[in-house]
């Protein structure tokens, strides 16, 4: 595997010189992609459509802010699934790249959702594919009092995050449904200063074009903060009911479980 990784690497700086050293200022520069093929359309049709629809089958809403909206798939869903209106949702993602992918679907900008300054406010907000972990473990709990202030008094949060031992679900080689792009994972549990992060190095292989392009996407390392750390943030910021389901099943989740079977969880929280 070691052996695998290191000749790929090699094979990624022989074909584009400037990849890795771009990854550096923006990890999803290549990633934006092959993103919907290897992570986004196989996760909407697994568990976050499922999500979304249980959601929206309880609750009204009219307007929609994606944070961390990526490429726009789960938030074109929305729109063409939920009954939600093109021009009522926005999307934010600090990536460029991807904003500029999302919007050949939706409206997205590009922004930092600590320093976005607005006087907007939302029915729902939401962030799909365990956006708030890859923030730094410092700006996590502002992150989430910053969208309680997007969110209209009444209206929700409703996001998917991962538990401290996904490591245990998280697979070393990803293929799309078509098997034409394939994506070697090496990930592994870190600590620092007493907190946990798990930290994968990904290498992307894709045959979509007429030659096999592999592109190198550096390490990406998310903080793996407790389950019941996470709701009590969400119980802070929103003042009001908030509620953990297991993403596949979407059966509740116990104020006292660290983990939960899927190694996915959803949070709905509504604001006060």
């Amino acid at each position: 595997w070691k052996i695998l990784v290191k000749e790929l690497k090699t094979v990624a700086a022989f074909q584009n010189d400037n990849r890795i050293s771009s990854a550096a200022s923006d990890p999803f520069l290549k990633y934006a992609e092959v993103y919907d093929a290897l992570i986004g359309q196989p996760c909407l049709s697994s568990f976050i459509a499922h999500y979304l629809q249980h959601f929206f089958n309880q609750h009204s809403v009219e307007t929609v802010l994606s944070i961390g909206s990526g490429t726009g798939l789960s938030e074109s869903y929305i729109i063409e699934h939920l009954g939600v209106k093109k021009e009522h949702l926005l999307g934010i993602d600090i990536s460029e790249s991807m904003v500029e992918v999302a919007n050949q679907r939706i409206h997205a900008i590009h922004a930092d959702l600590l320093k976005w300054e607005t006087t907007q406010q939302f029915d729902l907000a939401y962030s799909g594919l365990n956006v708030f972990h890859y923030l730094l473990y410092q700006e996590l709990e502002k992150a989430i009092i910053k969208t309680a202030e997007l969110v209209k008094k009444g209206g929700w949060f409703v996001g998917d995050f991962i538990t401290p031992d996904h490591i245990r679900w998280y697979p070393n080689l990803m293929l799309s449904e078509d098997s034409k792009v394939i994506s070697l994972r090496t990930p592994s549990l870190v600590e620092e200063d007493g907190r946990m992060f798990q930290e994968s190095e990904i290498i992307n292989v894709s045959f979509q074009g007429e030659e096999m392009e592999v592109h190198y996407a550096g390490r990406h390392k998310r903080f793996l903060p407790p389950m019941n750390r996470i709701r009590k943030y969400f119980e802070k910021a929103f003042g009001g009911e908030v509620q953990l389901l297991d993403a596949i099943s979407l059966e509740p989740i116990d104020r006292s479980s660290d983990s939960c079977p899927s190694t996915r969880y959803v949070v709905m929280a509504k604001k006060n």
